[in-house]
């Protein structure tokens, strides 16, 4: 509804509305009037009917004052009543008269008694009651509420009045219709209606006539008014609308109201428009402090959805906006490492992590450390809208703490190794010793068999139930030649193994010139697992090509690795049914020795599979596993100028292949 429109009904109804009560008060004052138009017709009539009445009650009085108080008085008062209505003062053949003996019981209607209907006959004996105690009385008959049709359909509107007229008690009464009056009251009444509703008809035709006329002039009043402030209004939406900027200016030149609401609107968007550019230059300055941050700024709501995203945090994690923003966090930025538990984070608990450390993986997949800093942002009522999350990539001092305690392991490592070669040393030597003594007796009792066992044979043949030990000589003689070579051999395995365990923890110097033949380190190794294997597989099965020359580097470190890749491949055998093969070769075309371990266990997921070589990283970790075996030896393998790397197929095993440059 426009301006225009409301001022115009507003005018209209405020018109209608005051003329309506104009015509009201004019209504009202009318009819007050009447009434007191009314009241001075009756008062005056009634006085003059009084006066009549009592004038013609006077004159009988006079008439008949000899005769008061005797028995003739109602004939002789009779007669000279009907005298008195051919005189000039009681003229009126339609008066009533009446006497009463003086009890007031049975009153004399001397004229026209049928004129007084029934209704009235108690009233007129309390007039002529009143009269009695009194002297005089009067009363007028009652009749409906007034009106026009009271004139034409009741001839019993009358006025009385009753006097004593002896002291015996005798009242005579006299009564008028007020015909006059009802005329005279009538004719006003119809004045009257015919002023008001003349009145109304002209109030009514100037009402209109304001109406119309007001409409007009608020018309064009409204127009001159609601046409600068309907430029104001379409110049506000086209700005709220973006149709048109904050540089508009509204032309109003008039120096009344509008004009300086005009005025005043356009100050306003003067200082919209100076703190528009303030707050853009701010804005500015904001986005390039966060996009050149060197930090990962992420904004996200309560429900971890991504709202904002710069350019340092897409570079780093290798999303684009579109792939991120309006996406849970933990789907893109916020995705973590496989093994990495993800839980009750920053994400979802900022105010429980003000600063994390994370690994995620990339868009690429790749994998970095970020240090989290985190902020909530709060609305009036106090309610988390926002988190502030700022990042840092910290990969590299995570790997600096991660190589610095892969080398204090190391150095731990190596001190238990020196520890344990200063064991093995003393546990060799103290097992040599006895050892030694096997050696030399089971070798004796040998020879002393050799020297012996003619003899027992002579013996037996004197004596065929001859036994030792509870076993018959034939039969004890083809065992007594096995069971001492098995101690001979038995202690000179002793004594083999010692020594290799010797040479192993050995601390040697870094002589990386040794040329090494690669079938005596496998020898080496088999002789320090060799319980390791019997337990693990009942086929073991070792093919050593011919002519295999030799390699150059350190014997004890290629028999680490070697040992290394046998431990596993036993490991990695999970019934003894299961064979594992051991292969030496040389590949002519590339001039390097092969050695191929291979296991037929359950083989390697190959997410796994990737990070076989990175320190510390185990499967078995609860089964006491370091996760530094591969990784030791790669290095090892390394820094001998080859290569190891591992072919495993989930369900079918694994193959172990280390290369060495021949020398």
């Amino acid at each position: 509804m426009s301006l225009r429109f409301k001022l115009t009904l507003f005018t209209v109804c405020f018109v209608l509305l005051a003329s309506s009560a104009i015509l009201a008060v004019s209504v009202f004052q009318i009819h007050q009037k009447e009434k007191r138009d009314i009241e001075n017709i009756r008062k005056n009539e009634l006085a003059r009917l009084k006066n009549n009445l009592k004038t013609s009650v006077d004159l009988i009085c006079s008439a008949v004052e000899d005769r008061m108080g005797t028995p003739e008085m109602s004939t002789n008062l009779a007669g000279i009543i009907n005298k008195l209505k051919k005189g000039a003062t009681a003229q009126r053949s339609d008066w009533i008269w009446i006497v009463d003996t003086g009890s007031t019981e049975k009153p004399v209607y001397l004229s026209n008694p049928s004129r007084i209907p029934e209704s009235t006959v108690g009233d007129v004996r309390q007039l002529l009651q009143t009269a009695k105690n009194y002297g005089s009385s009067t009363v007028e008959s009652p009749v409906p509420a007034f009106s026009t049709e009271v004139i034409t359909r009741n001839k019993t509107h009358l006025y009385w009045y009753a006097q004593s007229i002896t002291d015996g008690g005798w009242v005579l009464a006299a009564a008028s219709p007020l015909s006059s009056l009802d005329s005279a009251l009538a004719e006003r009444t119809k004045v009257v209606e015919a002023e008001i509703t003349s009145m109304i008809k002209d109030r009514m035709l100037y009402s209109m006539l304001l109406v119309f006329a007001s409409a007009i002039a608020i018309i064009l009043f409204s127009k001159i008014i609601s046409d600068p402030v309907n430029r104001l209004v379409k110049l506000t939406e086209s700005i709220a609308e973006g149709r048109k900027s904050f540089s508009e200016r509204i032309n109003i030149s008039s120096r009344d109201e509008i004009g300086r609401l005009a005025a005043s609107f356009n100050a306003m968007l003067n200082h919209i428009q100076d703190s528009m550019g303030k707050l853009e230059e701010t804005a500015a300055k904001y986005r390039e402090l966060v996009e050149s941050a060197n930090s990962a700024i992420i904004h996200i709501d309560d429900e971890a959805r991504v709202l904002f995203v710069n350019e340092y945090a897409q570079r780093l994690f290798g999303y684009a906006p579109s792939d991120v923003v309006g996406k849970d966090i933990s789907e893109t930025i916020g995705k973590t490492v496989e093994d990495q538990h993800g839980g009750d984070d920053m994400f979802l608990a900022p105010e429980k992590y003000p600063y994390l450390e994370r690994e995620h993986v990339t868009h690429d997949g790749n994998r970095i450390w970020v240090g989290w800093t985190n902020r909530q942002m709060f609305d009036k009522e106090q309610n988390r809208v926002e988190t502030l999350c700022v990042g840092s990539d910290i990969t590299k001092s995570k790997e600096a703490e991660e190589l610095a305690a892969l080398q204090q392991r190391k150095l731990i490592q190596a001190d238990k190794m020196v520890t344990l070669g200063i064991l093995v040393s003393g546990m060799a030597h103290e097992i040599n010793n006895p050892n030694n003594y096997i050696v030399l007796n089971a070798q004796a009792f040998q020879s002393m068999w050799q020297d012996m066992e003619p003899v027992l044979e002579s013996f037996s043949r004197e004596n065929p139930d001859y036994a030792v030990h509870g076993l018959a000589y034939q039969e004890l003689k083809s065992e007594i030649p096995g069971m001492l070579k098995g101690m001979a051999d038995g202690a000179l395995r002793i004594k083999h193994i010692v020594q290799n365990l010797k040479d192993f923890s050995r601390m040697e110097p870094e002589d990386m010139t040794q040329k090494i033949e690669i079938a005596k380190v496998l020898d080496a190794a088999q002789v320090i697992l060799g319980n390791m294997i019997k337990k693990s597989t009942n086929e073991f099965k070792v093919k050593i090509n011919t002519n295999v020359p030799v390699v150059r580097g350190n014997f004890q470190r290629i028999e680490q690795v070697v040992i290394n890749l046998l431990a596993n491949a036993c490991q990695a055998t999970d019934v003894p049914s299961k064979p594992i093969h051991v292969e030496i070769e040389h590949n002519k075309d590339t001039n390097e020795v092969i050695v191929t371990v291979t296991d037929k266990g359950p083989g390697i997921k190959p997410s796994h599979l990737k990070r076989v070589f990175d320190p510390f990283f185990t499967t078995k970790r609860n089964e006491g596993g370091t996760g530094l075996g591969l990784a030791v030896s790669y290095s090892i393998v390394k820094d001998h100028g080859g290569d190891l790397r591992l072919e495993s197929t989930v369900g079918e095993g694994t193959t172990a292949i280390l290369t060495l440059p021949v020398a």
